[in-house]
């Protein structure tokens, strides 16, 4: 499985997890620059989408293993166990980890799985609800939206939904996260700052920085006040000295 990645910046490494599922940038955010001293961003396209591998170049025959085959190559686990490889690869102890919107989630849960492994943790607009979204596009209320996608996977491929399961209840495991956690969230997001809550609330040793004014991408409408409130937590988190510039 290869795995394609970018990076920005030179200094501590920073793994950062796209969101989706399958939307990977074809750049490093606007952010990543202000952030690039002393912190190295690194971007990788998950599996299936972007110029990662993709294991299939059509979906499996229908049969009994065609949903197993699709779970075991594109599912949650694969995408938290590529996260491991990585940090393998990178002969790191412990990650920092930024995840958006979908890679929020893949990143907290990583987290729960290895909480040994990870320094720090920024979820960044995390895990929205397709039904939010989809009420937002067709003019209905967020009761008659969730109504309506009821018998819908969500905003994802079949695998992720697959081994998500639509009523999967995964606060138990966000519960054991044990990094420091800064979750951002814009308050004209569709996703509402009170859903940022609740997801924060999960997390045993996280905080809430709402930006206001803004939408899903933080990094790309207002990546300077972005980038300062990842190097504020970031620094304070990591002890990482300040670079301070002479003029």
């Amino acid at each position: 499985m290869r795995l394609f990645h970018m990076d920005q910046g030179t200094g501590k490494e920073v793994l950062v997890v796209h969101g989706g599922p399958g939307f990977p940038p074809a750049k490093p955010w606007s952010a990543a620059t202000l952030l690039s001293d002393p912190y190295r961003l690194i971007f990788y396209h998950q599996r299936g989408c972007g110029q990662s591998t993709r294991p299939f170049e059509r979906a499996p025959k229908r049969g009994v293993n065609a949903f197993s085959t699709l779970h075991d190559k594109l599912g949650l686990p694969a995408h938290i166990g590529d996260i491991e490889r990585i940090r393998r690869i990178l002969g790191k102890d412990k990650l920092v980890l930024m995840g958006h919107s979908f890679g929020g989630l893949i990143a907290a849960l990583y987290a729960s799985e290895f909480p040994e492994h990870v320094t720090a943790l920024v979820l960044v607009a995390p895990a929205p609800r397709f039904a939010t979204f989809y009420a937002a596009a067709t003019g209905l209320s967020p009761t008659e939206g969730e109504a309506a996608v009821a018998g819908a996977g969500g905003f994802m491929p079949y695998a992720i939904y697959l081994s998500m399961g639509k009523r999967h209840d995964w606060r138990g495991a966000l519960q054991r996260v044990t990094s420091p956690t800064l979750v951002i969230q814009g308050d004209a997001d569709l996703q509402t700052v009170a859903q940022a809550e609740g997801f924060r609330s999960l997390l045993p040793n996280a905080r809430l920085a709402v930006m206001p004014g803004v939408r899903h991408f933080p990094f790309e409408e207002q990546p300077a006040e972005f980038a300062h409130l990842v190097r504020d937590f970031l620094d304070t988190t990591l002890s990482t000295p300040r670079v301070r510039v002479l003029q």
